[in-house]
Order: C-alpha cells, then structure tokens, then sequence
C-alpha cells in the first residue's frame, strides 16, 4: 500500500509542476542591453537573457517598453512574467498604451503561451507573434483547476483504486 500512496504522491507532484509558463526574462536600461530591446530573438547571447520557469501562479508572460519624457527619453524594457489575478501586478493588469504627458509613454503586451513574449509591444502585432490583438479577460483562470492538482488527484485515486482490485 505504501508503493501506491508514494506513486500517488509523485504523479500529483509532476502534474501540479507542468502548470508553470516559460517566459523571456531581461531587462536593458537605457540601451545598456540591446538584445532585450524591440523584438526578442532567442539567438541573442544567453548572457543577455533567461528563459524563466515562472510559478503556476504567474500567469502569463508580458513585454513591456517604457519611454521616460523626464530623463530626457531614457528607454526601459522589461520582459518576464506576472500574475493576472493579482489586481497589484500592473506589468499584467495595466493598460497595454498609457501616455501621461511629458512624464512617459508606455507599451506593454501579455500573452499565454511558452516564449511568446518576444514582440515589440510598439507594434501592432498580438503578444502571441501570430498577428492581430490580444484581448485579457479579467477573472478566474480555470486552466490550472482542471489540469493541475484536482486532475492529478483523482487520476492518482482512480490508479490505485484500479491496482487494489
């Protein structure tokens, strides 16, 4: 019984971690990295970036280009990821233009998907690099209920059930 309950443990282990989304992770300052500026290509050094394993509960990876007016339009980038239920988290939640005069102008993108957050979020493109727009839907994401834990559990139960007859 014991081999059961350890075979249950680790296949509601493993299912619980393939929740997480890859993400690009880097920053550049003021052009201090040009291979995080613009598009993202994943032949840039890997010096120059990390692909971050992000936790289940961040939930989407983003793109963001701010154009600070008051240092004398200093460019920021960032890329990595953020947590659309987390109504604190403005990388995710945040307009994707906002423009406050003579202060900054900013571009942000976020998308769903493994590495998609190579855009330019300048352009018109979606944050999945297919083309169009990207539209987030403020609420609860279902994804890691129905593939994560509760599943792992109940397929974990239905094996051992199956092994005990």
């Amino acid at each position: 019984m014991n081999y059961l309950l350890n075979i249950s443990i680790v296949i509601i282990f493993l299912a619980n971690q393939s929740n997480a989304i890859l993400c690009i992770g880097c920053t550049s300052d003021g052009g201090n990295n040009p291979y995080c500026e613009g598009e993202f290509s994943l032949t840039a050094p890997t010096d120059k970036y990390v692909i971050t394993n992000c936790s289940a509960v961040m939930t989407h990876c983003y793109v963001q280009y701010i154009d600070e007016k008051t240092t004398g339009g200093m460019a920021r980038w960032n890329r990595n990821c953020c947590n659309m239920n987390n109504e604190n988290d403005s990388s995710c939640r945040g307009v994707e233009h906002d423009l406050v005069e003579g202060i900054y102008e900013k571009w942000t993108k976020r998308c769903t998907t493994d590495l998609c957050n190579t855009v330019n979020p300048e352009g018109g493109s979606g944050g999945d690099g297919e083309g169009g727009g990207v539209i987030i839907a403020d609420g609860k994401n279902s994804a890691g209920f129905v593939s994560g834990y509760p599943m792992a559990m109940v397929g974990s139960l239905l094996f051992s059930w199956i092994l005990c007859i």
